[in-house]
């Protein structure tokens, strides 16, 4: 602190911090459509994809008021339990929690206009789904989550990503909880 280069480590640190969730460990980055597209297209090439994000069923909801909303909001498919439903048709399934709405169906390759059309699905489907996009292979029902923010989409868990806050001893973010930034614990000696 004397020297002042603290201020600029404050700096420094968020943008070489990685995270790692807490339940997985494993490691969180927020990511671009781009970045999706371009892993979509190097770890499954080839495969079938069902591109889409989830939503939220509102407790107590009919399946048939459910999926007569998606409808008219234009999805035609939804993926629930490694089964694909049309929201046109009566759904005799009880369903609660999310349910992951189909954006668009696509075969994952490295041609342009396949790209263009993923990209957009991808896009869509992260403007939609709150920053979150989620493709599934179609063979085994094996998804890959995607985040524009600091989240886990493995466990749909969200940190708090990394500031200048949190490497500051003066900050309430990154003062250590016993100390509070002071170095010393205050305390009542009764002996």
């Amino acid at each position: 602190t004397l020297t002042e280069i603290n201020d600029y480590l404050k700096l420094v640190f968020p943008r070489l911090a990685t995270a790692r969730c807490q339940e997985c460990s494993s490691e969180i980055r927020p990511a671009t459509s781009e970045d999706a597209v371009t892993r979509a297209i190097e770890r499954l090439h080839g495969q079938s994809l069902l591109v889409g994000f989830n939503v939220p069923v509102p407790p107590g909801t009919a399946p048939e008021d459910f999926f007569a909303f998606l409808h008219s909001q234009g999805y035609l498919r939804v993926f629930i339990a490694g089964e694909i439903f049309r929201t046109d048709e009566p759904c005799r399934r009880a369903f609660s929690g999310k349910v992951f709405v189909v954006q668009d169906r696509i075969k994952a390759s490295g041609g342009t206009k396949t790209r263009a059309r993923l990209a957009e699905a991808v896009e869509a489907s992260m403007a939609l789904g709150k920053g979150q996009v989620i493709l599934v292979e179609t063979k085994n029902s094996r998804q890959h989550a995607f985040s524009r923010g600091w989240h886990c989409a493995a466990c749909d868990l969200d940190i708090r990503g990394p500031s200048p806050g949190l490497f500051s001893f003066n900050n309430p973010l990154g003062a250590c909880p016993d100390c509070r930034g002071f170095g010393r614990t205050l305390g009542i000696d009764l002996a």
